[in-house]
């Protein structure tokens, strides 16, 4: 069964160009129940604006605890 986690992520321009520069890197951060989760840094593409990533997101893990997708709240 899905779980279903919600983080606040804000990651400036050049917090993210350290990121983008060096393929195979994750993005560790806190789920707001306190749960630690990391997930690859590229699935965060499409959410990237001129100042960088900002914003709530909901991760949706599947039962092998593979990120199966992310969406902007």
């Amino acid at each position: 069964m899905p779980t279903t986690l919600l983080i606040d992520l804000t990651l400036d321009e050049h917090r993210w160009l350290q990121f983008y520069r060096r393929p195979g890197q994750v993005v560790v951060a806190r789920a707001r129940n306190g749960q630690r989760i990391q997930f690859p840094a590229d699935r965060l593409r499409p959410f990237v604006t001129a100042d960088g990533i900002h914003g709530c997101f909901r991760l949706t893990i599947d039962s092998d605890n593979r990120l199966t997708e992310i969406e902007r709240v």
